[in-house]
């Protein structure tokens, strides 16, 4: 049916009892500073019914679920299908039966959830630990070893206090791709964001076991902060979740406090603290819902993965999602023939 108060803004959560040391400014400013963040283009949930051939959408969910039940092989879709359709172009709309318009998210855009996947980089002479520009919680030995039993991934920004400059790109060009060239001087703007950041994994919180391997993984919160000196700087938040306590069926936790433009107090020390997140946050809640593969009616992942697509290329065949599973998060690539469920934004009038 139609989309009406999914669409409020239920995601806030107000309060004015933080200690005004780690949130400066009234309950009011901050209220204010996140509305303009970028972020709250994204729709609270994924499409539940769509319609290619027409575009529209005939159901948003309204509550988190990744069940067999609730999330049927129908709603999964391939990427070269929504290109064939004409959706990932840009400009590509979607009505709902309102007549509310949505579309993808460029993988940019994305990046205002996420930070891009980066190349693995040594993080200090001497180590085994090589760091990672993405929320990485898993800290078991068993489980995180990308090269071998002496290795295990670590957030870049733990091992500097430097953080890096993170840089992301808006909008797509007309091939489909980040646009890296228009408006390349921007730093703050409808093409460009780009600031310092940190990253900073906090303590451990659970433990998933997976329901197809049995091994273990660690689960911890992962704090950021992110595009220092823009109007996108803001502290960020990340967790997998069970749903509603349930460690078998996992959502990943993403919240967003603005700090402002001018902000240049708040440390990563600081937004690590859970004080910091008692209340005035958004917050945007991703379903492991899983993956499905080209002609198969079977759902991988489902439980622990959770996959959705952008509008955006990463080469021919490959294009780009935001996802999660039981180690990390990212905004990574796939081909475009796997199926996944659809997370769009909202088209302003």
């Amino acid at each position: 049916g139609a989309v009406k108060a999914v669409f409020e803004v239920a995601d806030w959560n107000e309060g004015s009892d933080i200690d005004s040391s780690l949130n400066p400014g009234t309950e009011e400013q901050t209220d204010d500073r996140n509305a303009a963040l970028k972020a709250n283009m994204f729709t609270p949930f994924n499409v539940k019914e769509m319609n290619l051939t027409t575009k529209q959408i005939v159901s948003f969910y309204d509550r988190l679920t990744v069940s067999a039940a609730d999330c049927p092989i129908t709603t999964y879709f391939a990427h070269n299908n929504l290109k064939t359709a004409g959706l990932t172009a840009n400009g590509a709309v979607m009505t709902d039966n309102e007549g509310n318009r949505y579309r993808l998210p460029t993988a940019g855009e994305q990046n205002l959830l996420l930070p891009m996947k980066g190349a693995l980089s040594e993080a200090g002479s001497g180590t085994n630990h090589w760091g990672v520009y993405y929320p990485f919680w898993n800290d078991n030995p068993s489980t995180n070893v990308p090269e071998g039993p002496s290795e295990s991934f670590v957030i870049f920004s733990e091992a500097s206090t430097e953080g890096w400059i993170e840089t992301i790109y808006l909008k797509n060009g007309a091939d489909g791709f980040p646009d890296k060239t228009t408006n390349a001087g921007e730093t703050d703007g409808e093409y460009v964001v780009s600031g310092r950041s940190w990253m900073k994994k906090g303590t451990k919180t659970g433990q998933i076991t997976h329901p197809e391997t049995g091994l273990y993984y660690n689960t911890a919160p992962v704090y950021g902060l992110r595009f220092q000196g823009t109007s996108q700087y803001a502290a960020y938040r990340w967790e997998n979740c069970g749903i509603a306590g349930n460690p078998q069926e996992r959502y990943f936790s993403i919240k967003l406090k603005s700090l402002g433009k001018e902000d240049v107090v708040t440390t990563i020390d600081d937004v690590s603290q859970e004080a910091f997140w008692a209340d005035g946050f958004i917050e945007f809640m991703l379903p492991a819902t899983g993956y499905s593969y080209a002609g198969s009616d079977a759902v991988f992942g489902r439980e622990t993965d959770g996959l959705f697509w952008s509008s955006s290329y990463e080469r021919n065949g490959s294009a780009h999602f935001i996802g999660f599973d039981c180690s990390r998060a990212n905004v990574g690539n796939i081909p475009e023939t796997v199926s996944l469920p659809l997370r769009l934004v909202r088209v302003k009038e």
